[in-house]
């Protein structure tokens, strides 16, 4: 038997586009966790009455924010990498694949079968494909929680509230809000030190539901074929794997 995969999760209270019907009917079987790519989707311009308040930043150190400045260089500089994850959400669910990352605007979510998910960022949309009922939706890049993460200048501030800073044994995990949408979820970051590499998110979100992607195998500045961020139902590099 296959590993179990975590219902898709769209929070259209959010802002999102509404869920297509294709998605709704297919929860049950595509079982497959989007969270952390999709629930973020930011919220339309609402009345500042029905704002929540701003939230609190993390008190830091002197040496936390050194930390986080050498978090944000980090990220800066990397410009392509490839990866295999494990994403695993709270009720157990579990999937697998294969990580690609070029910076600014562009990644690629590649799901191992029976998963028939691919998510690839071409720039200025984030595409989900569903090879299975052959259906495709859109969402703009910077809807999405790893919109943050493919800017060409990354900067902690401003847009992003660092709400929570902690250290444990060679590690450093930080975790952001929207500043203006503070009660949509959560981003947590989560990064091995010396020497600094990203190993790991988990996104929460607003019904406090998580889900982690644990990357593995990380290679950086590696070169990528183009044609790996471009969205092509039908041959080519950017076509979805092969279903079983």
């Amino acid at each position: 038997m296959g590993p179990k995969h975590a219902p898709c999760r769209f929070v259209v209270g959010l802002g999102a586009p509404p869920v297509p019907a294709y998605i709704r009917a297919a929860m049950p079987r595509l079982r497959v966790f989007l969270v952390a790519c999709l629930a973020f989707a930011t919220l339309a311009a609402l009345p500042a009455a029905g704002r929540a308040a701003p939230p609190k930043s993390a008190a830091l150190s002197d040496q936390d924010r050194a930390d986080v400045g050498r978090v944000e260089s980090y990220l800066n500089a990397l410009r392509t990498a490839t990866a295999t994850f494990l994403q695993v959400s709270d009720n157990g669910g579990v999937a697998r694949g294969k990580f690609y990352l070029s910076r600014p605007g562009k990644m690629r979510f590649e799901y191992e079968p029976p998963t028939p998910v691919l998510m690839v960022s071409t720039g200025g949309s984030l595409v989900y494909y569903d090879s299975l009922l052959k259906q495709t939706s859109y969402l703009p890049l910077d809807s999405t929680p790893l919109g943050l993460l493919l800017r060409d200048n990354l900067k902690f501030g401003g847009e992003v509230t660092i709400t929570r800073f902690e250290r444990g044994p060679g590690t450093m995990r930080i975790t952001l809000v929207q500043t203006k949408e503070a009660d949509q979820g959560d981003l947590i970051l989560t990064f091995s030190d010396r020497p600094l590499a990203l190993k790991q998110w988990t996104v929460i979100d607003q019904q406090r539901k998580a889900t982690t992607v644990t990357l593995m195998e990380l290679q950086r500045d590696v070169t990528l074929d183009p044609k790996l961020f471009q969205f092509t139902a039908v041959g080519g590099p950017g076509r979805p794997p092969p279903q079983n």
